[in-house]
């Protein structure tokens, strides 16, 4: 718990150039004596030297310059705990300079003396506040000075003290005086009893009791020279006059403090001498730390004799001191152990810390017995002398903290073994070695995961919440012995790997592979005990090895293993060695291993060897000389006359004898080749050959090494010749001997090739061998690719025959049951790909042929015959599988339904028996299925149509038609009949599909007998159940109807039940689980529903009885505390014992209705059941309940009786005296605020309802006792006054709000309506409350802010007209010569009241009438604008091809109308301000009036002349020039009238670019024309 409060302190640190890397140990101990000790209510932290420095208070000990900030935590006096620190503690940074100094100079110079010395303060405010400000000086004194760890006692500043006498008269003086003593009495408490944490802490060291006791000297004469302060003396003097009891006290602490500086300032004396030792102890580390404490334990036992306090008389003084050192010593070791680098970093120079911090606590320890020895020596007779202390006081710490040591040595030693850490991995998990085998990454794993556990293990210890260095954390042995017994746990794992990788090891080089891998890794004493017996297994897998190969030898040293190509000599020889290399090379393996342990089993190892190696060799040595022996019978010229022999022979494979060469004689005969070397010379070369594998350790004879030089061309020319024996005897193998006769043309044409190897060509012939080779086996390859051919496409041909005849052409799976529709899509699908198998074979076949007749086409009529001999073989194959497959399809389909006289007809149907539309029926009906099983069988045999016969495929041809032109006079009349022709009316086939189609209608009519059976469970589904079961309520049955409904329903359920699953006819599986199910669930509805409505009315039941005795009991068992309570359980009793024997009859039928659900197997409730378990019980415990609840009643009438009487009298008084307080009290006045206004009243409105809820407690008793109810006219009276102010002060809050919300608000967002509406509510609202409270001065306060308002209304809405525009703002803005954006968000109502716009209402009206009019110019103007902008000049065709002017009236009488309203404004006064928008609409309209009245006058000339000049080739050709000005101008007219038709606004026609313009001389034209036409 300190560990996590001591981080909360950490992590709530802000200072410059902090990091938790700057606290240590040390500053641990201060922020634990903060935490645990009450009085000690600062910490302070601050930074200077680049070190943080922690205090118990405030003021650090520092520079003469204090550090730039300090960060301090102040927690109230009491426990602090995980759960409080965070709402105890207040903490902050407290830069330099703000110290209370300032406070306590301001306040005690400046605000004390007005205080004190003011006359205008009432007397008794005054006393109060001196009082107050008196405690407050003495707390901020306090507080100052104790951040400089001085205690100064507090009296107030100037002379304020008369003569003792006359002070002691005045008590309100004494009063204070007294309070100032009490202050001072805590503070010399404090300091006289400040053995504290400082001096008792067990974490401190020599140096802080030293510190202590000069502080405490320090305190102690301090507070000796402030007692005898005159001004102190004097408040004694008033005190003793005035008799105080408090001085008492104060006098003997004054004594105590003269006891105490004696003690400090003679243990202030011997300390001293401590201070130097101390000091080095301090800097030191643990191996400096052995040389300081001889001459520490010296000034000690100095100190033992002489001192005064740290004698015998006080031996627990000594005790704590050698405890201190003790506590110094483990600092200065853990300052040297990093647990950061025991986890994660060097754990090497971690275990060398370690192992001196142990050294260190052993020699302390032994140093202080030699010492206790040396003092008893010195002094046997003096025992009060003697060191006779307890040890454990002394150092249970330190023994403590060294077996922490070397508990974290066993962390180390862990990390070193499971993680393989080291200084070279910085702190990183070392790399693993590589395990070869099939097990090495397996072993690889179980490392990983024996590190990755024991990590989680660091993991655990490093998150652990406590320091583990602190030795008065006894959790530690808890979580080590966990770390323990899991190290314990991995190391058995460690060595079970060990075992798991030896597992497989078979031979030595892998042993010692996986051995020298774990010697690296052992680094624990149970992994190197693992390790070293793996070291004896080793030596014992190698004599083993010894043994095993001496024992092979033994066994086949008469008979080698020696393979069919190894001769017997040399590969015996050859073997030995063998078996001598496997031996020697795991010895050298052994002997490379110099980390080995040399046991017992590696002697007997050594014997073993050396005894193998000499058998071995001299079994080889035998070998040699008995095939030496053999060879002295030899000489070359013997060796050489073997090779003049032929270099093949025929032999009889039949009889294996040798055959004669001629050629004739064996004409047609199978005669195979065979190499004719002699096997003498074979059997030398291969032991010679071997006898040099042993590189020169024995000679070769001289006879063998003569021939054997001609050993490799030798066995090159047998190569060669055997290259022909093997492809001539390859192509015989290949044939057989009708497939010979078929070939005997290529055979003819190879054998006179190889005839001369067979005669003339001997071993030593020379030159023409080569070449004889090569040629043979050219031809011989050439005709062993056309045979191996051959016999590929005959076996392609065979292997198609047999797909054909292994085809199904019916698909019926094993234990399969089909739907109908299913069984037909998948027959059709079957066949589908039958017929492309069918085909696929048919047309591999028929390629095959061709291919091969390419190699026959030309051979003598012999092969001819033997060709047309094989077409017929492979036309009855295929037929033959063809009636096969078709015969096997339909006693498969036949058998599935008729069956066998092996088997049963195969369940191949499924047919559901179903209930629907009330009415159980077959799906699919039997007639579908007849159908679809005809259907099946017809198309089945049709599927090998699409196979024809080869023989006329063949003949097709006519290249291929030539070979068999002479086949037999009976082939051509079967060639005209197909396979399907012969197979479909084969009389087996037909017979079979008549046994299907009877089986088929048997079936049908025993199915249709089997529907009437399930008709006996009619009623069941016909009925209603739901108005059934409607009726049942409403009948209100008796339970013996619902038991024999339901055991009705339950046996027919039953009976279902025990119906069959299915049913099997012939071959149709009848499926009844859907009826069944159908049927078992109605049975089941009618169950759930009478079972349910029973179990309903039962629990109804049940939950009614046990309310009733559980509220009622609790109601009448509770004591009656008012007379209200009394009455109502007088009634419920009087009603409970009328109606006793009715609520006793309802017990039975609940029990008889659980009874019969309980018996049907209803899962009754748990809670029911034991709510039906209580019911009796309960009611016998209800009947006693009301014969006690009566007696306490009668009792409580006569003690309540009294005790209403009393509450009626104090009741009045109450009334009378809150109508006293609410007459003065009332608030009236306009200097509160609504919210203070409101809070009086609710005040004392509780104090109302608390009345009114005593008088309604009253009211039963009085009922009753029949006494008579009070009526107070004081009460209605104060309710009223409170409402009314209520009304008022609700009217004030809300005027308030809504007129702030008015002001917020932008200006131009605010509702007049809504504003006039509010303020004439609130009036009338005031006006109505005036006749009851117009004396009130908040009345007439809102009266008056209200009507200010109202006058204000019309300046808003005058300035909120729409009509205002800018240049009218502006004019205001000239007048009160201030700028405002009236725009802007802003501006609000308030601002209105801020610029002074209030103050020029007529200004203000006159602008905003004026805006008005100009609104209504504007409107005027914007009306022509849109006017204008819809208005268009109507056109229609002329002549289909052109566009006129339709009507211009609605147009011209428009332009009427503006005009006139342009002249108007015009005339107004306000013309100015639109005067270029008015002159703009004025030249607008001008221009529509005169263009449109051209486009008039020009259209009617146009249409004039247009039937002239268009109709009239004569007048053309008389006026040339009028007609081509015409055409000018009717090109012209046409294209504005088409403009005017497309964009027909009046406006834009008419102000189009150059539109007047060109309408004038148009018409100027026309009228040119008018006149010539006029002359003509």
């Amino acid at each position: 718990m300190n560990t996590k409060m001591t981080r909360w302190l950490q992590d709530r640190i802000v200072l410059p150039g902090y990091t938790s890397d700057l606290w240590s140990v040390e500053h641990d101990e201060k922020a634990i004596a903060f935490l645990q000790t009450p009085h000690l209510c600062h910490l302070c932290c601050s930074i200077w030297d680049g070190r943080l420095h922690v205090s118990n208070s405030h003021e650090l000990a520092g520079p003469a310059i204090r550090p730039e900030a300090s960060y301090f935590f102040i927690h109230a006096e009491g426990n602090l705990t995980e759960n409080n620190i965070d709402l105890s503690t207040q903490h902050g940074t407290l830069p330099r300079g703000a110290d209370v100094q300032s406070l306590l100079t301001v306040v005690g110079q400046i605000f004390a003396p007005q205080i004190l010395e003011s006359s205008a303060w009432p007397e008794s405010v005054k006393k109060d506040l001196s009082g107050y400000l008196h405690k407050f000086m003495s707390s901020l004194t306090e507080s100052k000075f104790e951040a400089a760890e001085r205690n100064v006692l507090y009296l107030p500043s100037g002379n304020f003290l008369p003569d003792a006498t006359l002070a002691a008269q005045n008590k309100d003086l004494v009063q204070q005086l007294e309070s100032i003593v009490i202050s001072w009495t805590r503070q010399i408490k404090d300091v006289v009893s400040s053995h504290d944490n400082a001096y008792h802490a067990e974490v401190s060291g020599p140096l802080e009791e030293i510190h202590f006791w000069r502080s405490r000297t320090v305190d102690l004469s301090r507070i000796s020279e402030q007692l005898q302060r005159a001004d102190v003396c004097r408040v004694v003097r008033v005190l003793e006059t005035s008799k105080s009891s408090y001085l008492a006290r104060f006098g003997s602490l004054v004594t105590k403090v003269r006891d105490n500086s004696i003690e400090a300032n003679d243990n202030l004396k011997f300390l001293e001498y401590l201070v130097v030792p101390c000091k080095l102890l301090a800097n030191s580390d643990p191996s400096g730390i052995c040389r300081i404490l001889p001459e520490l334990l010296s000034h000690i036992r100095m100190i033992w004799m002489l001192s005064g306090f740290y004698s015998s008389k006080h031996p627990e003084r000594l005790t704590g001191l050698l405890r201190k050192i003790s506590n110094e010593i483990i600092h200065r070791c853990c300052a040297t152990v990093s647990l950061n680098e025991i986890f994660d970093g060097d754990v090497d120079m971690s275990m060398v810390a370690l192992e001196e911090s142990i050294q260190c606590g052993v020699l302390w320890k032994r140093m202080y017995r030699r010492t206790a020895a040396a003092i008893y020596a010195a002094h046997p007779a003096l025992p009060e002398l003697h060191w006779a202390f307890d040890d454990a006081s002394i150092f249970a710490q330190i023994d403590a903290f060294v077996q922490r040591c070397r508990d974290l040595l066993e962390v180390c030693e862990g990390q070193i073994q499971f993680c393989r850490k080291s200084a070279s991995t910085q702190g990183r998990p070392g790399s693993l070695p590589r395990f070869g085998g099939t097990r090495g990454l397996e072993i690889t794993t179980s490392l990983v995961e024996i590190q990755v556990q024991f990590e989680q293990q660091i993991e655990r210890l490093r998150g652990l919440e406590y320091q583990i260095l602190d030795v008065k954390t006894s959790h530690w042995h808890d979580d080590y012995n966990t770390f323990k017994n899991a190290v314990k746990d991995l190391e058995v794992m460690y060595t079970n790997v060990m075992n798991t990788s030896f597992e497989g090891v078979a031979r030595v080089s892998e042993a010692v592979a996986v051995l020298e891998i774990f010697h690296s890794l052992a680094k624990r004493d149970a992994v190197k005990r693992c390790v070293e017996k793996k070291t004896m297994d080793l030596y014992l897998l190698f004599t083993h090895t010894v043994e095993e190969v001496r024992r092979d030898f033994d066994e086949n040293r008469r008979v080698p293993p020696l393979r069919k190509n190894e001769p017997h000599w040399a590969g015996s020889a050859l073997w030995a060695k063998s078996l001598a290399q496997n031996v020697q090379d795991s010895w050298s393996l052994l002997q490379s291993a110099t980390y080995l342990t040399r046991t017992r089993e590696a002697s007997e190892a050594t014997v073993a060897y050396e005894t193998l190696m000499g058998v071995l060799n001299d079994y080889k040595a035998s070998r040699y000389k008995a095939w030496v022996d053999s060879m002295e019978a030899l000489d070359s010229m013997m060796l050489q006359a073997r090779l003049d022999r032929p270099l093949m022979r025929r032999v009889d494979r039949n009889t294996g004898t040798e055959r004669a060469v001629s050629v004739n004689k064996n004409k047609g005969k199978d005669n195979f080749l065979e190499c004719n070397f002699d096997h003498g010379l074979l059997s030398m070369f291969s032991e010679v050959q071997y006898w040099e594998k042993f590189q020169g350790e024995f000679s070769i004879p001289y006879v063998a090494h003569d021939v054997c030089n001609q050993r490799e061309k030798l066995r090159v020319m047998r190569e060669h010749v055997m290259l022909v024996v093997r492809a001539y005897n390859a192509i015989l193998d290949d044939l057989s001997a009708e497939e010979r006769r078929l070939f005997s043309d290529h055979i003819r044409k190879v054998d006179k090739r190889i005839n001369q190897g067979l005669q003339k060509l001997t071993w030593i012939t020379k030159g023409v061998i080569e070449h004889y080779v090569k040629d043979c086996c050219a031809h011989c390859e050439e005709i062993h690719i056309i045979v191996r051919r051959f016999k590929q496409g005959k076996q392609k041909i065979l292997r198609e025959c047999r797909l054909m005849s292994a085809l199904l052409l019916v698909r019926i799976d094993k234990n399969a049951i089909y739907d109908e529709c299913i069984f037909e899509s998948k027959q059709a699908a079957h066949r589908m790909e039958i017929k492309h198998s069918l085909q696929r074979s048919h047309q591999t076949a028929q390629q095959e042929l061709r291919d091969m007749f390419v190699n026959f086409c030309d051979g003598t009529s012999e092969v001819q015959r033997e060709w047309r001999e094989l077409i017929k073989e492979v036309d009855k194959q295929i037929e033959h599988a063809l009636r096969q497959s078709v015969k096997r399809s339909l006693q498969e389909l036949s058998r599935a339904i008729n069956g066998d006289a092996k088997s049963e007809p195969q369940t191949l149907f499924s047919i559901k028996i179903v209930l629907e539309n009330g009415r159980i029926d077959y799906k699919p009906t039997m007639i579908n299925l007849t159908h679809v099983v005809n259907i099946v069988a017809k198309e089945l045999i049709s599927t090998i149509a699409v196979v024809s016969r080869l023989r006329e495929t063949l003949l097709a041809n006519s290249e291929e038609a030539r070979p068999i032109e002479d086949e037999d006079p009976g082939l051509p009349s079967e060639r005209h009949q197909s396979f399907y022709s012969i197979i479909s009316n084969d009389e087996d086939m037909l017979k079979i599909v008549v046994q299907i189609m009877n089986g088929m209608s048997s079936t049908a009519t025993e199915l249709q007998k089997y529907l009437g059976y399930w008709e006996k469970y009619k009623p069941i589904w016909e009925m209603d159940k739901e108005a059934y079961i409607r009726r049942y309520a409403k009948a209100n049955r008796s339970l013996k109807n619902y038991n024999d409904d339901v055991t009705k329903y339950k046996d027919q359920q039953a009976e279902i039940q025990q119906e069959p699953m299915s049913h099997l006819i012939n071959f149709v599986q009848l499926d009844c689980t859907v009826l069944k199910g159908h049927l078992m669930a109605h049975c089941q509805q009618w169950q759930q529903k009478l079972l349910g409505l029973l179990n309903q009315s039962a629990s109804q039941g049940l939950d009614y009885l046990h309310d009733l005795f559980a509220d009622n009991s609790n109601t009448l068992r509770s004591p009656p505390a008012t007379l209200e309570d009394l009455s109502s359980n007088i009634k419920i009793l009087h009603e409970l014992q009328r109606n006793s024997s009715a609520i006793e009859a309802k017990i039975p039928p609940i029990d008889d209705m659980y009874a019969t659900l309980i018996k049907f197997d209803v899962q009754v409730a748990a809670a029911e059941l034991l709510q039906l378990q209580e019911l009796r019980p309960a009611w016998k415990d209800f009947l006693a309940m009301l014969e006690e609840s009566r007696h306490a009643l009668d009792k409580s009438k006569v003690n309540m009786k009294r005790d209403l009487e009393a509450s009626l009298d104090s009741y009045s008084q109450q009334v009378a005296q809150l109508r006293a307080k609410v007459l003065i009290g009332i608030p009236m006045s306009q200097e509160l605020s609504p919210d203070e206004a409101h809070s009086i009243i609710d005040e004392f409105k509780q104090h109302i309802g608390a009345l009114h809820h005593r008088k309604s407690g009253l009211e039963p008793g009085l009922e009753i006792f029949n006494i008579e109810p009070p009526d107070h006219e004081e009460l209605r009276d104060t309710e009223r006054d409170l409402e009314l102010a209520e009304q008022i002060w609700s009217l004030a809050g809300d005027w308030t709000g809504l007129f702030d919300r008015w002001k917020k608000r932008r200006f131009n967002e605010l509702e007049i309506c809504e504003m006039e509406t509010g303020a004439g509510q609130f009036n009338k609202k005031v006006a109505k409350l005036g006749r009851d409270i117009k004396r009130w001065s908040i009345w007439e306060q809102m009266r008056t802010k209200i009507t200010e308002f109202m006058q204000t209304l019309p300046l808003i809405q005058d300035l909120r007209n729409p009509a205002m525009r800018p240049r009218h703002w502006d004019s205001l803005k000239n007048e009160l010569q201030r700028e405002f954006d009236e725009t802007s968000a802003d501006f609000t109502l308030e601002t209105v009241f801020t610029s002074g716009l209030s103050a020029i209402p007529d200004l203000v009206s006159e602008l905003s009438g004026n805006a008005n009019k100009e609104l209504s110019i504007e409107e005027s103007l914007k009306d022509i604008e849109a006017r204008w902008a819809e208005i268009e000049v109507e056109t229609s065709t002329y002549k289909v091809r052109y566009y006129k002017i339709r009507s211009t009236d609605d147009l011209f009488q428009a332009l009427e109308d503006d005009a006139v309203a342009l002249s108007t404004i015009k005339a107004s006064k306000f013309y100015e301000s639109f005067k270029p928008r008015i002159d703009k609409w004025e030249t607008t309209l001008a221009l529509v009036s005169e263009v449109i009245e051209l486009i008039l006058t020009v259209q009617r000339k146009w249409i004039y002349l247009e039937s002239i000049f268009m109709a009239s080739e004569d007048i053309c050709k008389q006026l040339p020039r009028e007609t081509a000005l015409f055409t000018e101008v009717n090109t012209n007219f046409t294209d504005v009238m088409s403009a005017a038709a497309l964009n027909s606004n009046a406006v834009n026609l008419c102000t189009a670019g150059g539109m007047l313009k060109n309408v004038t001389t148009m018409d100027e034209k026309l009228e040119t024309i008018q006149k010539s036409l006029d002359s003509y």
